[in-house]
């Protein structure tokens, strides 16, 4: 298997473990993406928590009982918080590929709530 850099520097998930990884109890999802775009679409089971507002609120709703798992929109906008994270000994982990790559994949559709702003 090929690992890029990224993976190498950086605990990461494939689109395709997301199902099972959804259907975990051992897992939080943090999606990192604005409100609004979380509230237009999102995993089922995931929470939003954006990006300019983690730092602020993430001690009320992370516990490290859990594996995190975040998803940001495409970029690595997210780096900053997997970093926070780690230093405080969480296991926490990248969505590869991040909301862009789940948006795309189909066969996630059963995992995903659509709520279209009109």
């Amino acid at each position: 298997m090929f690992l890029s850099a990224f993976q190498m520097k950086y605990n990461t998930k494939s689109i395709k473990k997301l199902p099972k990884i959804n259907n975990s109890e051992k897992w939080l999802i943090i999606d990192i993406r604005p409100k609004e775009e979380w509230i237009e679409s999102h995993i089922i089971n995931s929470i939003n928590i954006p990006h300019h507002l983690f730092r602020l609120i993430y001690s009320k709703k992370v516990t490290k009982n859990k594996k995190i798992l975040f998803v940001s929109s495409a970029g690595h906008s997210h780096l900053d918080l997997y970093r926070l994270l780690k230093k405080h000994n969480f296991k926490v982990y990248i969505l590869l590929g991040g909301w862009k790559k789940v948006h795309q994949t189909d066969e996630l559709d059963k995992i995903l709530t659509y709520n279209p702003i009109d």
